[in-house]
């Protein structure tokens, strides 16, 4: 701990250097593991808990929509959290953690909707548990074959999911770490 009271980190009110600790121990502390555990939880809550019953009207496609939309708020939020941040690096794997639960949570979801509004969409009825095992191995591409969508729209929906992964892993991924990077810079040069 520093002088401030604070853990080392440079923030405002800190005295001169107080980021010196932070980057001469990059392993993460309790508390920022603890922040990532706490976060993909209540995710994980809301996933479990929130209604996911398709209304009368059947907008899968406007809420799929809505979705990436706040999906990509997200992505936003946690870069700009990253370029602010004292320990650059901890923060980025923070980002990534979340980012990757919110869309494999958010798939899930998508495809347990599909499934209620359109039954025969699928091999089988999934539920939450079944559309979670689906969507991790379509972004793993796995693809056991045990679950397989048989409708057009389905198909979309999935080979959608599977275009955004590649977009997910080679843009959003390299965006959190390139911006860890620079601030990492900034940090070291002043």
């Amino acid at each position: 701990m520093n002088a401030g009271g604070g853990d080392g980190d440079d923030h405002p009110g800190a005295p001169a250097g107080a980021g010196s600790a932070a980057r001469r121990n990059p392993w993460p502390t309790v508390k920022d593991v603890l922040v990532t555990v706490v976060a993909d939880a209540a995710l994980l809550a809301v996933y479990v808990l929130a209604p996911l019953t398709p209304s009368v009207d059947r907008h899968l496609t406007l809420r799929s929509i809505g979705a990436l939309l706040l999906f990509a708020g997200l992505v936003v939020w946690q870069v700009r959290a990253v370029s602010r941040a004292p320990r650059p690096e901890l923060r980025a794997g923070a980002a990534v953690g979340l980012l990757a639960a919110a869309y494999l949570l958010g798939w899930a979801a998508v495809y347990v909707l599909h499934s209620a509004a359109e039954p025969a969409a699928f091999t089988e009825r999934l539920n939450r548990v079944d559309a979670l095992y689906f969507t991790v191995t379509v972004f793993a591409t796995v693809g056991f074959g045990d679950i397989v969508p048989l409708t057009p729209t389905a198909r979309a929906v999935v080979t959608l999911q599977m275009l955004l992964n590649l977009l997910l892993i080679g843009a959003v991924l390299r965006l959190v770490v390139d911006t860890a990077r620079q601030r990492r810079r900034s940090l070291d040069r002043g």
